[in-house]
């Protein structure tokens, strides 16, 4: 039987790339293709080694072209969404880095670089470009929204307050933005404030769980248990693991646990 010299570059290819001698690798896939075109195991190959790199560009192209060539692989189509769950999110961030690089005034581009970076752990840098990003577009509600979020998750509890003050001047209608308001005045002490925002909170979206858990914390503190229990078995229907959850991690209500039958 005839020696299949296209599946012998493949699997040479393959064991070099299993010792790490990456370029060693390409050489071989490259040979396997200059023998056969459409043999699609070798694209394969040559995009994860791409993707190993951080061209993911590249080795998106060349993914598409394997499928192109073999849309009935399995292995092919599992290779593909290997490499789309792992690096799906590092393609976005390397994209919207490019943008903001081509294009520096590009609001957009800097608020979901800095969600992006957010979301990866990158809070200093995903705060900056959130600040480039409320620069650019001053009326844009969303970027004060997303920066005190990150600014929350470094402990900035006063500059997010600031930030979530400017989002629902911007819009008022923003839901979110008021929840977190609020419960950043609740965390603060500021009592008064902080049931202004979450009674608005609670009037564009009356069905909230985390706000009426968050208005009913509020009412413990203020020593109204009444209130602050009916808040609570009002949560409870609508999502009661959510409740006891929210409960249990509260200050202001994890002592009173019994009272709402947690």
């Amino acid at each position: 039987m005839p020696v299949n010299k296209t599946e012998v570059h493949n699997e040479r290819g393959i064991e070099l790339a299993t010792r790490g001698w990456s370029e060693e690798a390409l050489l071989e896939f490259q040979k396997a293709i200059a023998l056969d075109p459409n043999y699609a195991p070798a694209h394969d190959n040559i995009a994860n080694l791409y993707a190993e790199k951080g061209d993911y560009l590249k080795a998106l192209q060349i993914y598409l072209r394997a499928i192109e060539l073999d849309p009935d692989s399995a292995t092919v189509r599992y290779n593909f969404g290997c490499f789309i769950s792992n690096y799906a999110a590092e393609i976005a961030l390397a994209e919207y880095q490019l943008a903001t690089q081509e294009e520096p005034d590009f609001p957009e581009a800097h608020l979901n670089l800095g969600i992006s970076l957010a979301s990866q752990g990158r809070l200093l840098e995903a705060i900056d470009e959130l600040r480039v990003a409320s620069r650019q577009d001053p009326s844009d509600a969303q970027c004060a929204y997303e920066l005190a979020c990150v600014l929350l998750e470094t402990g900035k509890t006063i500059e997010a307050i600031g930030e979530l003050r400017k989002a629902v001047k911007k819009d008022p209608d923003y839901q979110a933005a008021w929840l977190s308001l609020g419960s950043c005045y609740l965390e603060r002490g500021f009592y008064i404030e902080a049931n202004t925002a979450l009674l608005k909170a609670i009037q564009l979206e009356p069905n909230d769980t985390t706000a009426l858990c968050e208005l009913a914390a509020l009412r413990a503190a203020q020593g109204k248990k009444t209130e602050s229990a009916a808040l609570i078995k009002q949560a409870q229907k609508l999502d009661a693991v959510q409740t006891q959850r929210m409960v249990q991690k509260s200050q202001h209500l994890s002592t009173l646990g019994h009272i709402f039958q947690l």
